[in-house]
């Protein structure tokens, strides 16, 4: 079954499909959903009047048992507070799990959203009566623009409900409600036509008297390469209304393996500025024994191999094996990734590798 939403005479690029994934598929994704405990603190965004150029503006008074220094409070103090229950977001990475490999193929065919335009995905949990309130998922991340590149823009929304009955999603400014299905997937874009955050995107999460389990992606407009799990270590946020009462908490976690290569990751990429090509490589091995296809960590991985000297002037067998570690990383991030920025840089580095050591890149591809 496929929605279109006309409304303010325009089309609001909302979908639902029914039966999108099979109740099994669907089981799969659930399993990925870890226990993850509350953190012991938790900090708290106050409501903000404009985001103007990285100028913020708080319009929230902080409730007076939340530390003004940090924003943050003991996890008891909040419950005995507010009584809220946090909900759980289970980050990772595209590569992590097969059974959402399944549904990027899936989404990629039937939506045309490209698995390497994705951000990282969410398992999300919502116990009884917890909600999310009214937001947007487009935003403007400067912050991660000046560490890692490209812009953070979320142009797309996709879920895929694990769950049936309540904790309905809807569209406040649209009056669209979509409740929760196992297998009904809902997707819609989240900026208009000038590339602008639509402000009809925004959505919240209702509460339900049943837990709630939902796989979330955000998508972008182009190829992207997401950074390190930035959820490597457990941490609870609640966000504020205007009045300075807590709206909803949350408590972001991610696997053991994606900690590590995340913790691993982020290491490589400042021994990388730094010039240290030969740590930068040790750590990313170790992130790559983790999380072999992570795709950060196969493009890095392979430039500081390249960098650390011409591998055309190394003596055998140490050329030979050198250029086929690099080989292995670009064509295997080149499986996920075929196209961007990046992907024609890694296939600029394969063609000289080709030119300099053809002999190698042939036996790679061969399976050598």
């Amino acid at each position: 079954m496929w929605w279109w939403v006309v409304l303010l005479v325009r089309v609001i690029a909302l979908e639902v499909v029914d039966d999108f994934a099979t109740a099994r598929e669907m089981a799969g994704v659930v399993a990925i959903l870890e226990k993850c405990e509350a953190a012991e603190m938790w900090c708290f965004d106050p409501a903000v009047k404009r985001v103007d150029e990285g100028v913020v503006t708080v319009a929230s008074a902080l409730p007076a048992w939340v530390d003004e220094a940090t924003l943050c409070a003991p996890q008891a103090v909040v419950r005995r507070e507010t009584g809220i229950e946090p909900s759980v977001s289970f980050v990772a990475s595209r590569d992590e799990f097969g059974a959402t490999r399944v549904l990027e193929a899936r989404i990629a065919e039937r939506l045309g959203l490209e698995g390497h335009r994705g951000l990282m995905q969410q398992v999300l949990y919502y116990p009884p009566n917890a909600s999310y309130p009214p937001h947007t998922d487009c935003r403007f991340d400067r912050a991660g623009a000046q560490v890692w590149g490209p812009v953070d823009e979320r142009a797309f929304t996709v879920l895929v409900y694990a769950s049936d009955g309540g904790g309905l999603t809807v569209f406040p400014k649209t009056g669209v409600r979509v409740r929760p299905k196992t297998g009904r997937l809902a997707f819609w874009a989240n900026l208009d036509d000038e590339g602008n955050c639509d402000p009809l995107s925004t959505h919240a999460a209702e509460p339900s008297a049943e837990p709630k389990i939902v796989l979330q992606r955000w998508y972008e407009r182009r190829p992207t390469l997401p950074p390190p799990n930035r959820h490597a270590k457990t941490s609870t946020r609640c966000g504020l209304d205007e009045d300075g009462r807590v709206e909803s908490c949350r408590t972001y976690c991610a696997s053991p393996n994606a900690a590590v290569a995340a913790e691993a990751t982020t290491r490589a990429f400042h021994l990388w500025e730094l010039g240290d090509y030969e740590g930068a490589e040790k750590e990313l091995e170790t992130a790559l024994a983790r999380q072999p296809r992570q795709a950060l960590a196969l493009v890095l991985a392979a430039q500081a191999i390249y960098a650390r000297g011409a591998i055309i002037d190394l003596p055998e067998p140490m050329r030979t094996h050198r250029c086929r570690l690099v080989v292995r990383h670009l064509t295997t991030f080149l499986e996920d990734n075929p196209t961007g920025a990046v992907a024609d840089e890694a296939n600029l580095m394969l063609s000289d590798l080709a030119a300099s050591v053809p002999t190698c890149v042939e036996e790679e591809a061969c399976g050598g």
